[in-house]
């Protein structure tokens, strides 16, 4: 498992970098690096903007919006859920 998976997985609560950093064994410096991919990927989201000292930044998963393609098992009813009615047409 990779790095970044690890931490996507991990960050299903709020979690500091330092936590983080434990979690996936690495030090603290080096965890930056990831974290700041995963952001600007939008599949991290930074929480507060750490310059209180009471309040560290937190990182938290995005949750993605599930992908329709035909070797999805529910392809089917994602399909039909968001299909819309062409104008002049009623289903």
């Amino acid at each position: 498992m990779s790095t970044q998976q690890k931490i996507l997985q991990y960050c299903s609560k709020p979690r500091t970098a330092i936590d983080i950093a434990d979690h996936c064994g690495l030090q603290t410096s080096s965890i930056y690096t990831v974290l700041g991919s995963l952001q600007r990927h939008n599949r991290l989201q930074k929480i507060g903007d750490g310059r209180q000292r009471f309040k560290p930044v937190l990182f938290l998963t995005v949750r993605q919006a599930p992908v329709a393609t035909e070797s999805t098992d529910d392809y089917e009813n994602l399909v039909v859920k968001h299909a819309h009615a062409p104008v002049g047409l009623r289903l």
